[in-house]
């Protein structure tokens, strides 16, 4: 049996930190407003017109998934720090982005 090694994982973890930090330093450099959106923190607050877009549905025009996609992706086009979906069913609704 392996020995656990407490150094050793403290390597990998830090190297693992090292790495998502590297990541993470590029994508801040391609998305900038994001990044700052994202360090204000939650404020609880829907920013104004948050749902100007959003689709008027009757239940003739769409189906379901249909509306619930378009639903989704016109409040998450106002929101991007909204996570969001249906699980098993998320091909046949197109939420996957």
């Amino acid at each position: 049996m392996r020995q656990h090694h407490p150094h050793a994982s403290m390597d990998a973890v830090e190297a693992a930190q090292a790495a998502w930090q590297k990541k993470h330093e590029s994508w801040s450099g391609r998305n900038p407003a994001l990044v700052a959106r994202v360090a204000a923190g939650p404020k609880r607050q829907l920013p104004e017109s948050w749902d100007s877009t959003i689709p008027n549905l009757t239940t003739e025009s769409r189906s379901r998934a249909r509306g619930f996609r378009a639903v989704l992706n016109a409040i998450a086009a106002k929101l991007p720090e909204l996570i969001g979906g249906s699980a098993n069913l998320a091909p046949s609704n197109s939420t996957i982005s």
